[in-house]
């Protein structure tokens, strides 16, 4: 029986070349397609499994009046094994801003690199490949460094790099370190993507002391044993802080605990987390693979019942001599089967060819094993749902024809078939207006945020990073450049976009004691306000004009005002890590941030002697006659003055659009299936156009013989 399927299934697409075309060509797209998605999909369902205990590790979520933020306490950690039985271990990280480099050397090579400071138990925690070193003690010295291979190749080419040493500027300060452990390249399939890793208790080597409750800067994980009440644990946390920090305690504090394999997709409201999915991308992008795979597939349904009428003997035949009706739907959902089965083959080449296209356009590095268990069964799983979906009506509608009126030719399509072929046709077009539509959404939100006003003037801005020797003979630098004409002004600050200190340490009159409020604090100089143009609604920037600004003024937003419930703000004393002085201006708000989040109170603030290392770049606003020249000149300017520090720059507008990759990546990807989703239906209306011209053959004969 099966063999005569094949055959009937085999001499049906060669008697009807052109729309059994039509079937395969729309069918193997859509299969493609939606492949291509449910791959994309598996990839980002698995991020953070390839851990030994991923199921049992959670990342703690600390919570206040201001919403969730992935940062606690460094001390957070510190007995808390101990005090709650339910952990099996902790452990925590810094990672540092994109905008805060630190300068690696090894001889003559040197380059600016983002160093992530863990725990001692960071490395027994979390499961990443070792190809030199014990991981249960690669962190234990605070001059130890940890390097993937990448990394280690870059500083030491394809010399044995344990035991070797590196040199580390940062913040005014260098240090000498060993390296202890050699990592696996980190899979992409992790939310952490750090290339260098060194012990937090190396944070002191360069200045920096977090052992205290009052910084919530670090990443907290904690490991518990199997089927615990995340509540109840949650609940303790909140209770260790307040034992240990009962000062600042706020009846707001809570804590939450979010499993690490839903990080990457569950995280995006959770402040200070890298978290670059989003569920919601996974379930739209879910349904546009079932939407396009349903175009293809009535594609099969219309074309498959317009050429019933070519059949009608042959069901008669089969009815007459005994064959009942579900022999008939199993014969046509057979075909179905193969058809699908063909397309799916066809569907392989279509998705090789197109697999690095895809990977370029949604960031990802998708490889397909032809014989890996998921794949087989995403691919089993496609086949059937087509073959069942493309297949039920045809199976349906042919195996309903009675032999009488087929053998006496009276066999017509009756209203309902009719309307039902109509509306599957409209269903097409319908949901290929959907996607389209999505595309045009993605797109406008896109258009606003890139064309909104953020508050200040983005343009023409050039930021060079700087650290060590660069803040030192920073005035130089600043008088050559400005001696090109077409360089309009030049200040130095900590990253506009990406701000190193987020502080509750802020006081002021009228404070409640037990008020607890988040501060953003930018260290700038006094130029920044002439690079970026912000609008001063009272009072004024800072000015050298002004001796008392360098040490005892800040420059506040309008949201910092309202924080703080000052009606006058000019004037008013307030206290930052224990420097007093006066608000002299108030900035109207501006987008720091993602348009994604709210704008936060923000204080200007200028560092002193001592505190240069906080400046990070140099930021440059031009005029747009000859860039090129001018990226020339600041090069050999850069080269001419300063000679241990690489000259790294972007431009601000650029950096700012990064922060919106995922959306625009988004965007490309809906356009893309539009075009697709609007093909395969066009497709399907050729080809019934084509077959009611071929069914008219006679009646267009006819009017034309007789003029």
């Amino acid at each position: 029986m099966i063999k005569n399927y094949i055959k009937t299934t085999f001499r049906n697409i060669v008697r009807n070349k052109i729309f059994s075309l039509i079937n395969i060509l729309g069918l193997s797209i859509g299969m493609a397609c939606a492949i291509l998605i449910l791959l994309w999909i598996q990839d980002e369902l698995c991020y953070d499994k390839f851990h030994e205990n991923a199921e049992n590790i959670y990342l703690v979520v600390r919570g206040d009046t201001e919403g969730p933020t992935a940062v606690t306490s460094k001390m957070l950690t510190t007995g808390l094994k101990e005090e709650i039985p339910e952990i099996t271990n902790t452990t925590n990280f810094l990672s540092f801003p994109e905008g805060i480099k630190f300068l690696l050397s090894k001889g003559n090579k040197v380059f600016e690199e983002n160093i992530l400071f863990a725990g001692p138990d960071f490395f027994k925690m979390f499961s990443f490949s070792f190809t030199e070193g014990n991981p249960n003690t690669v962190l234990s010295n605070p001059n130890s460094i940890v390097l993937t291979e990448e990394a280690a190749r870059k500083y030491f080419g394809d010399r044995y790099a344990v035991g070797n040493t590196l040199e580390i500027s940062v913040f005014g300060k260098v240090i000498s370190v060993e390296v202890t452990g050699i990592l696996k390249n980190i899979p992409n399939q992790s939310h952490i993507q750090n290339q260098i890793y060194m012990p937090s208790s190396g944070l002191k080597l360069i200045g920096i002391n977090y052992d205290h409750w009052g910084d919530q800067s670090f990443h907290t994980y904690v490991q518990l044993k199997k089927n615990c009440d995340l509540r109840e644990i949650s609940l303790k946390l909140r209770q260790y802080e307040i034992r240990n920090y009962s000062d600042q305690f706020s009846e707001s504090l809570t804590y939450s605990l979010l499993p690490l394999t839903d990080i990457h997709l569950y995280g995006s409201n959770i402040r200070f987390l890298d978290a670059k999915g989003d569920i919601t991308y996974v379930k739209i992008f879910a349904i546009v693979a079932v939407f396009i795979l349903l175009i293809g597939s009535i594609n099969y349904m219309n074309l498959s019942a317009a050429l019933s009428f070519k059949r009608t003997r042959e069901i008669g035949v089969k009815k007459t001599l005994g064959a009942g009706r579900k022999s008939l739907i199993l014969q046509f959902l057979g075909e179905s089967v193969i058809l699908s089965i063909i397309a799916f083959l066809f569907s392989l080449i279509i998705i090789e060819i197109f697999l690095p296209e895809f990977n370029a356009l949604s960031g990802k590095q998708l490889t397909i094993n032809f014989f890996d268990s998921h794949f087989i069964l995403l691919s089993f799983i496609v086949v059937v749902f087509t073959s069942v979906i493309a297949g039920c009506y045809p199976a349906l509608l042919m195996s309903s024809f009675k032999p009488t009126q087929i053998l006496k030719g009276k066999h017509k399509m009756n209203l309902i078939g009719l309307l039902t072929r109509k509306g599957l046709v409209v269903f097409q077009f319908t949901i290929s207006v959907v996607i389209i539509l999505c595309t045009v959404v993605v797109f406008s939100q896109l258009s606003f945020i890139v064309n909104s006003n953020l508050g200040f003037d983005k343009e023409n801005i050039l930021c060079i990073s700087i650290s060590g020797d660069a803040n030192e003979k920073y005035d130089v630098l600043k008088n050559e450049m400005l001696k090109n004409p077409e360089v309009k002004s030049v200040s130095r600050s900590e990253p506009v976009n990406i701000f190193l200190t987020r502080t509750t340490s802020v006081n002021w009159q009228q404070k409640d004691e037990n008020e607890e409020k988040h501060f953003w604090i930018l260290h700038s100089d006094f130029d920044l306000a002439d690079v970026y143009k912000f609008q001063v609604k009272q009072g004024r920037f800072f000015s050298k004009e002004y001796s008392t600004d360098a040490t005892n003024a800040f420059v506040v937003n309008e949201t910092a005002v309202k924080s703080m419930g000052l009606k006058s703000p000019i004037n008013s004393e307030i206290q930052l890590w224990g420097k007093k002085g006066k608000i002299i201006g108030v900035i109207k708000d501006f987008h720091f941030d993602s348009f994604r989040n709210k704008i936060e109170p923000l204080i200007f603030s200028i560092p002193g002697v001592s505190q240069l290392s906080r400046y990070g770049v140099i930021s440059i606003r031009y005029k747009s006659n000859n860039l090129e020249n001018l990226l020339s000149f600041l090069k050999e300017t850069w080269q001419a003055n300063i000679n241990n520090t690489p000259f790294t720059y972007n431009f601000y507008d650029d950096s700012l659009n990064k922060q919106y990759q995922a959306e625009i990546r988004m965007g490309s990807i809906f356009k893309y299936f539009s075009f697709i989703s609007i093909l395969i239906a066009s497709l399907g209306l050729f080809g019934l156009t084509a077959l009611v011209v071929e069914q008219r053959k006679k009646e267009v004969g006819i009017r034309k013989v007789l003029g």
